[in-house]
């Protein structure tokens, strides 16, 4: 009667495939400034999740909060707001393009956005002002309150938790937005 009682369950290695994208999906529209570079970065949302995400250089759209993203063909994204639509995959180089695919493909296929938003943190050289961009916008979809896996720069601390889109330590008080 006391078989498989002392037997923990060992954590798994699950693949998961991403849902199929609709070719329309509707998303947030964010114009950020990361040292002094603006961006417009576009989280497509499904079932109100992050789906998937684009970031290019400044676009003209800063009336625009939402719209919807339509996938026209193969690697081709229009972003539509009010009455204008424009291509955004033809706006980022390819080493943005590639990096907002593997985010995507991340997103797509599960992964916490908490874990994307903390690999995206601990980027250096280039393009850290556009995995930053990224980050700043991801930021606002983890639940507030939620513990990072980070350390604080200032004191060490592993107190670090996810408060109004910005990194705070509980020990120290340093708060960083990127």
């Amino acid at each position: 009667c006391r078989t498989g009682v002392l037997i923990t369950k060992k954590d798994t290695f699950e693949q998961k495939d991403a849902p199929k994208r609709p070719k329309e999906l509707q998303c947030t529209i964010n114009h950020i400034k990361v040292k002094g570079e603006p961006f417009t970065v576009i989280v497509g949302l499904l079932e109100t999740k992050p789906y998937e995400v684009f970031a290019v250089p400044f676009l003209l759209m800063k009336d625009c909060s939402e719209g919807t993203l339509t996938k026209k063909s193969k690697g081709v994204y229009l972003l539509s707001c009010l009455d204008e639509t424009v291509e955004i995959s033809a706006k980022m180089s390819e080493e943005q393009e590639t990096i907002a695919r593997l985010i995507s493909t991340s997103l797509r296929h599960g992964a916490s956005i908490k874990f994307v938003c903390e690999q995206l943190l601990k980027t250096d050289g280039e393009l850290n002002s556009f995995t930053k961009a990224i980050a700043r916008v991801l930021k606002q979809y983890i639940p507030e309150g939620e513990h990072s896996t980070l350390t604080c720069s200032e004191c060490g601390s592993k107190e670090l938790i996810f408060q109004e889109g910005c990194l705070s330590c509980q020990h120290c008080g340093t708060s960083k937005c990127s």
